[in-house]
C-alpha cells in the first residue's frame, strides 16, 4: 500500500512539473490554483443536483425506456455500501471498446515505477483524447502480453467475472474469428468504484476539457454538475459507450453510471441520471 501511494504521490509531482511547463492552462495561472483545480472540469447548471440525504429510497416507478443493449445506475455511499437504482441486462457481456482503457489506466498507476514525463504525457492521452498509441505504448513498457496478464488478474481481483481483454485499446480485432474485450455493465460498475475510492487521480485527469490540443471526447463535461470521471467507448461492435461517475451534492456518495451500446450515449446518460433523481427519495 505504501509503495502504491508513493507512485501515485511521484505522479502528482511529475504532472504539476508538466502542467507548469505548459504558456497556457485553461487560460488561469498555475501558480494560483491548486491541483485538486487544475483537474476537476468547470461544470455548467443545466441540471439540478441530486440531494442524498441517505440511501435512496423508491418513491415512484415511472418507466425508463434505454435506448443501450445494457446499463446500470448505482449508489455508493463513502463507506462501500451499494443499491442498485436502475439496471438492463447487465450481467451482459458485450464489447466494451475504448472503456477498456481505464483498465489499462489502473493497472499502470498500480504497478509502473513514474520516472518520466513521457509516460505522463501517454497517461493524459489515454484518458483526455483516448489515445489508442497511448495505450499500446504503455503495454509495450513490459511487453504487451505481460500486461494483459496484468489486466486480467486485476479485473479478477475485483471480482469482474464477466470481463475479459485481448489487447490494451478496446479496439475491434483485424479477423472475424479473433476475440475481442469483453465486460458487462455491472463489472464495470466494479472496476468504477475502485478507481474511485483506491485511484481518483485517474477520474480527475479524465474530467480534463482541453489540453495542448488534446480535447476530451465526454462531451458532458461542462453539462453536469460535479461529474466525478468518466469514459467514452465506440468501435463497429461496441456502439457507443460511456461510464460517468457523478458526485452526490451533500457529499454523501456518488453514483456509478454505464451505458453499453447506445446510439446516444450522452443523452440516454442524461436520462438516467435524471430519471434516477426522480424516482427515489434522496
Amino acid at each position: 500500500m505504501k509503495n502504491n501511494e508513493n507512485r501515485i504521490k511521484n505522479l502528482k509531482i511529475l504532472l504539476i512539473v508538466f502542467l507548469v511547463s505548459l504558456p497556457f492552462w485553461w487560460g488561469v495561472n498555475v501558480f494560483q490554483a491548486n491541483l485538486e483545480n487544475y483537474f476537476y472540469a468547470q461544470i455548467g447548471q443545466p441540471f439540478e443536483e441530486i440531494n442524498i440525504l441517505q440511501i435512496p429510497e423508491r418513491i415512484q416507478r415511472p418507466p425508463l425506456e434505454l435506448d443501450a443493449k445494457a446499463a446500470i445506475s448505482v449508489f455508493i455511499d463513502y463507506q462501500g455500501s451499494e443499491k442498485v437504482l436502475f439496471e438492463k441486462d447487465a450481467d451482459r457481456p458485450l464489447p466494451i471498446a475504448s472503456l477498456t482503457k481505464l483498465m489499462t489506466a489502473s493497472i499502470f498507476l498500480k504497478y509502473y515505477d513514474i520516472e518520466t514525463e513521457e509516460t505522463v504525457k501517454l497517461l493524459l492521452s489515454l484518458l483526455i483524447e483516448s489515445d489508442n498509441e497511448a495505450a499500446d505504448d504503455l503495454a509495450a513498457i513490459i511487453g504487451e502480453d505481460s500486461f494483459l496478464g496484468l489486466m486480467n488478474s486485476g479485473a479478477k481481483e475485483l471480482g469482474m467475472g464477466n470481463t475479459y481483454f485481448t489487447n490494451p485499446n478496446g479496439l475491434d480485432p483485424k479477423e472475424p474469428d479473433e476475440s475481442l474485450n469483453y465486460s458487462t455493465a455491472k463489472d464495470l460498475m466494479k472496476l468504477s468504484k475502485y478507481i474511485t475510492s483506491e485511484q481518483p487521480l485517474l477520474w480527475e485527469i479524465s474530467t480534463i476539457q482541453e489540453l495542448e490540443g488534446m480535447k476530451n471526447t465526454n462531451d458532458l463535461l461542462g453539462q453536469i454538475p460535479g461529474i466525478i470521471g468518466g469514459k467514452t467507448g465506440e468501435t463497429p461492435l461496441a456502439g457507443k459507450c460511456l461510464i460517468l461517475v457523478v458526485q452526490t451534492s451533500k457529499n454523501k456518495g456518488f453514483l456509478v453510471n454505464v451505458i453499453l451500446n447506445s446510439e446516444n450515449r450522452f443523452e440516454e446518460m442524461k436520462k438516467l441520471i435524471r430519471w434516477a433523481g426522480n424516482a427515489y427519495r434522496w
